[in-house]
């Protein structure tokens, strides 16, 4: 028979039943606050509530000691929460909070915010604590992205007020609102004087409805791309910019303001007009390079042409009593001759093929040299003066190309003073660097300048542009070949410079030639002396594809004494150089020949016969001539159309060096 329960154990089962309710709901309160609470004995055992094992992640049955909390810690915060702990307990702190991150057993990370209170005895020794946990992951990473998004807003916010653009917020109606330094760049308004005014500030008088009607599209939700127009500065000019303009919601998506950017076109109209015109000065220098290719080839065939009549011609004169009834028709046919020549070597400076044989000289001393001439050439209602740099540098050039190029100027400038003038010729230094550099297609350096400058009528910007084109003239026909221009800018431009013109009409020109400053001394004219009386006994040997050329050189050097042997071409050649049984004194060859060049022809010569001496025949400068990096002062060679007499000086003179 089982007896009634005594009264005491009746009261303790009244007494657990609430308290196991009041557990209940206290853990039930600390899950939905995510805040689980603890107790700890100094030196002793550990009680987490079951939130806190919830959040340790701990099991409800697994045994807890300080050692096992500081596990759960994660190990880059453990020591530094063990040594705060520490402190506090050993201090007279009442409390102490640590923040920390715990590494979970499904490897997750979650940050944690501790706060412990610290029980003492009377004489201030810690007895336990108590405390709580609260898990702080989302606060943590709401403050981190709210500290992301500042940064951004920072970085946005410096972007659109450092932005070249001009960057504009205004109200629906107009009103500014805000205002960047670009804004303030291209305007001219400080943010100060336009806030909380209408952007009618910025407008044209003729532009207004234009502008009511792009704010109207905006504030229908569209946006404005790329609209090209003008606005007002400050100063009353305008400027073209190129708008965007977009609108800006609120929450429910209504437009509540308007963005704007405004973009400055003056550079790119600059750059647009720049690239225009070089596009147009390519064409130019295309269409001038295939002209230049046409008239170079054209001029080199019919240099070989003007070798036979111009050295036949010779020879027959040299043939003819003084008296003979024919020798004034054959004279004529040399003045023929020597304008055609005159007329090709025209045509190779324009096409920058013409031969050239520089050599170090002074301006000043080639424009005081032709000073008695020029002075023959212009007319007496024109003065000529002179404005010399006294220490004037130095430049290599062929001396009577140089020469050339002041006559021709110096020409032009006389026709464009029909009712008299000045003429001055001046000489100066200038160093070109980096954009004036590349402006006359010259690289930087140091240049000596010659300057033609006359008082006449200019030049009309229309024709400007022309002067230079072969064949183009504004003088009456019969007055002008139209290669004079070209053929000085040829001649320069072969020789390493620039040609730029200043003109107004009404106000004279000046053509300013740049050369290259060289600072090697001044080289004189010091060739070998031709031998007393003409020809020699030496052996040469002439290649040449032309045959009336080739015969030509024969005949004349037979004439004055030579041994000739003939080749048609390179292969031929350097047959006869391995197989003659005799000394060949002079290889005298053309550069540009079928299969096998001069130039290599002449490279195989002499490493058959090291004595061999080379005389070169061109009908223009040819880049095979130098290719191993001779300058053409340095390289024999003979410019065609060749004479009887020419040739002959030449070849005594590479003889006898």
């Amino acid at each position: 028979m089982v007896g009634k329960a005594s009264t005491g154990e009746e009261t303790l089962r009244d007494l657990d039943d609430p308290l196991r309710e009041t557990q209940s709901l206290l853990d039930e309160a600390q899950a939905l606050a995510h805040v689980g609470s603890w107790s700890a004995q100094v030196g002793g055992g550990v009680v987490f509530s079951k939130e806190c094992r919830r959040l340790y992640g701990l099991s409800d049955d697994e045994p807890v000691d300080r050692d096992r909390l500081y596990r759960v810690i994660h190990e880059a915060d453990r020591e530094r929460v063990r040594g705060e702990m520490a402190a506090a307990l050993a201090g007279e702190a009442a409390s102490c909070e640590h923040e920390y991150r715990i590494l979970k057993g499904d490897g997750s990370v979650r940050w944690v915010l501790a706060r412990s209170r610290i029980i003492r005895d009377e004489q201030g020794q810690a007895l336990r604590t108590i405390g709580i946990a609260q898990d702080i992951t989302q606060r943590k990473q709401s403050i981190e992205e709210l500290r992301a998004s500042e940064e951004r807003y920072r970085q946005i916010a410096a972007i659109v007020e450092w932005s070249n653009d001009a960057i504009i917020g205004c109200a629906v109606d107009g009103t500014i609102t805000s205002w960047n330094r670009g804004a303030t760049r291209l305007f001219g308004y400080p943010e100060g004087e336009v806030l909380l005014r209408r952007l009618e500030l910025i407008l044209p008088e003729g532009l207004r409805s234009e502008a009511a009607g792009l704010l109207a599209r905006v504030q229908r939700g569209e946006v404005v791309e790329h609209h090209a127009t003008v606005r007002r500065r400050k100063d009353g000019t305008n400027i073209e910019v190129l708008l965007t303009m977009s609108p800006v919601r609120d929450g429910a998506g209504r437009v509540v303001s308007v963005s704007k950017i405004a973009r400055d076109l003056t550079f790119q109209r600059r750059a647009e007009v720049a690239l225009r015109r070089a596009e147009e000065q390519l064409r130019e220098a295309q269409k001038l390079e295939a002209v230049g290719l046409l008239a170079g080839g054209i001029a080199h065939d019919f240099n070989n042409m003007l070798s036979v009549i111009v050295g036949y011609t010779e020879l027959v004169l040299e043939g003819l009593k003084v008296d003979d009834p024919i020798r004034s028709d054959i004279i004529e046919v040399r003045k023929a001759g020597a304008s055609a020549v005159a007329l090709t070597r025209q045509l190779l400076a324009f096409s920058r093929r013409q031969v050239l044989q520089p050599r170090v000289i002074d301006l000043n001393q080639t424009v005081l040299g032709l000073e008695r001439m020029l002075r023959r050439l212009i007319a007496a209602h024109v003065e000529l003066s002179f404005d010399l740099l006294a220490d004037l540098g130095r430049v290599s050039a062929d001396p009577g190309q140089i020469e050339q190029v002041i006559l021709n100027l110096a020409l032009n400038a006389r026709d464009a003073m029909e009712r008299g003038g000045t003429l001055t010729i001046a000489t100066s230094h200038a160093t070109l660097l980096g954009e004036e550099a590349e402006r006359l297609d010259l690289v930087s350096g140091a240049y000596v300048v010659l300057s033609i400058c006359d008082t006449g009528r200019g030049i009309a910007p229309a024709l400007r542009a022309r002067i230079f084109e072969p064949f183009f003239t504004t003088k009456e026909k019969g007055k002008g070949t139209g290669l004079g221009l070209s053929t000085t800018l040829g001649i320069v431009r072969q020789s390493g410079g620039a040609i730029e013109l200043e003109t107004q009409v009404g106000r004279g020109s000046t053509f300013r030639v740049y050369l290259p400053r060289t600072e090697r001394p001044v080289q004189t004219n010091s060739s070998p002396p031709v031998r007393s009386g003409s020809g020699g006994w030496e052996t040469v040997l002439v290649v040449e594809d032309e045959e009336q050329v080739r015969t030509l050189a024969r005949t004349a050097l037979r004439r004055d004494g030579y041994q000739v042997i003939e080749a048609e071409d390179g292969a031929q050649a350097l047959g006869i150089l391995q197989r003659h049984p005799g000394v060949i004194h002079l290889l005298l060859t053309d550069v540009v020949m079928p299969r096998m060049g001069g130039r290599e022809l002449a490279e195989r010569g002499m490493a058959l016969r090291t004595e061999l001496k080379v005389l070169y025949m061109s009908g223009y400068g040819d880049d095979e001539i130098l290719s191993h990096g001779e300058s053409e002062a340095e390289v024999p060679l003979l410019a065609k159309p060749i004479t009887p007499a020419s040739l002959n000086r030449k070849v005594r003179e590479v003889l006898d060096t």
